[in-house]
């Protein structure tokens, strides 16, 4: 009798350790579970086809008044949900723009957060809810230095990247354009000079450097709401061809505007032009019964005898 019970004891024990660890056991699946449950709840984003074009003193839209770098960052979103999306951009620069594209049919993206922080030093974020698969975002950082500058830009993203360009283009009236490191260099379609770089992949934890530098002897941009560079000048070559028209139609009429009797002036005027007019006629008079001329000496008219 007491084996058998010293056995029961050692069963109920043994049953007891082995539920117990089939808990722990259950535990640890399920808390094991929760991050991938989560994470089924988080959108999955990647960016491809972007092209990011650097753009020093380009255009002056903000009216800064000092020399600005262009920034457009675009490209396309591949997401397993739409929800927001958030760009980095540094803490210095001014927005422009940013949302849903193609650039053609650009809207303003929903919810869109300009001023988010960033846990990257000199860095700040920009979040919106695009509308399409296509981004646009827009910005204007400062360049430094006079004459000869110096534009340290750095590129920073928020999710991977596959497929990605980088153009930098040089600003017109500007020497001793350099980037390093060294890409391949062409033109874009208005017939800047370009330097441009082809990332396959690019990601969170890999930051893009490009050190920029140049001479400009003026702090204008080389087009744009300015209306400096190529574009002065153009207007001013149109100023200097219209005032030459101008004056010289003015010489060739002035002589026939100056032929013909001019019918302006006040009522008094006109007025005073008359009596002249009469004035200059002459001292002739005539008979106030038949009209027909007489002397001065002449008391009666020769032609009727009515008295003068």
């Amino acid at each position: 009798m007491l084996m058998f019970g010293k056995t029961n004891n050692v069963s109920f024990l043994h049953r007891i350790q082995t539920l117990f660890f089939a808990l722990i056991a259950a535990f640890a699946l399920f808390f094991a579970a929760i991050p991938q449950v989560f994470a089924q709840d988080q959108p999955s984003i990647t960016l491809k086809n972007t092209v990011l074009s650097v753009n020093p003193e380009y255009d002056d839209p903000l009216q800064f008044g000092f020399p600005s770098v262009l920034v457009m960052y675009e490209g396309e979103i591949v997401s397993n949900n739409l929800s927001k999306i958030t760009f980095l951009v540094p803490s210095d620069a001014e927005m422009y723009s940013a949302g849903s594209g193609p650039r053609s049919q650009y809207t303003v993206g929903d919810s869109l957060n300009t001023s988010g922080t960033s846990n990257i030093t000199g860095w700040k974020e920009v979040s919106f809810i695009p509308r399409t698969n296509y981004f646009v975002v827009e910005y204007y950082m400062p360049a430094r230095g006079e004459p000869d500058r110096f534009i340290p830009f750095d590129f920073r993203t928020v999710y991977p990247i596959s497929n990605m360009r980088v153009i930098i283009q040089e600003p017109r009236r500007s020497t001793n354009f350099n980037v390093s490191p060294e890409g391949t260099v062409g033109s874009d379609q208005e017939g800047f000079k370009v330097h441009i770089y082809n990332n396959p992949t690019v990601t969170p934890d890999q930051p893009l450097l490009y050190n920029i530098t140049y001479t400009k002897q003026d702090a204008n941009p080389s087009q744009g709401a300015s209306g400096s560079g190529a574009s002065s000048n153009g207007t001013l070559i149109l100023i200097v061809i219209g005032a030459i028209i101008v004056l010289g139609a003015v010489l060739f009429f002035l002589p026939q505007f100056r032929s013909k009797p001019q019918r302006g002036g006040s009522r008094s005027q006109r007025r005073q032009a008359e009596r002249e007019a009469r004035k200059a006629q002459g001292k002739s008079k005539f008979c106030r019964y038949c009209g027909k001329p007489v002397q001065d000496t002449d008391r009666f008219c020769p032609h009727c005898g009515q008295p003068l």
